[in-house]
């Protein structure tokens, strides 16, 4: 009974340690507003590139 309860407490604290983990990483990683917006714009100018090459 003691290696179940043991066993129960480690297992229910690696979810809650690895949840809260993703919480707080969750955005890191992620470029600024400005940096998405340049790369929206680059896409954008490919697109329209691709639109008149293939004329």
């Amino acid at each position: 009974m003691l290696k179940a309860a043991v066993i129960l407490v480690l297992v229910a604290g690696a979810v809650l340690g690895g949840l809260l983990m993703l919480r707080s990483s969750a955005r890191t990683g992620m470029p600024d507003q400005q940096t998405l917006e340049r790369a929206r714009a680059r896409t954008r100018q490919d697109a329209t590139d691709r639109d008149h090459t293939e004329e």
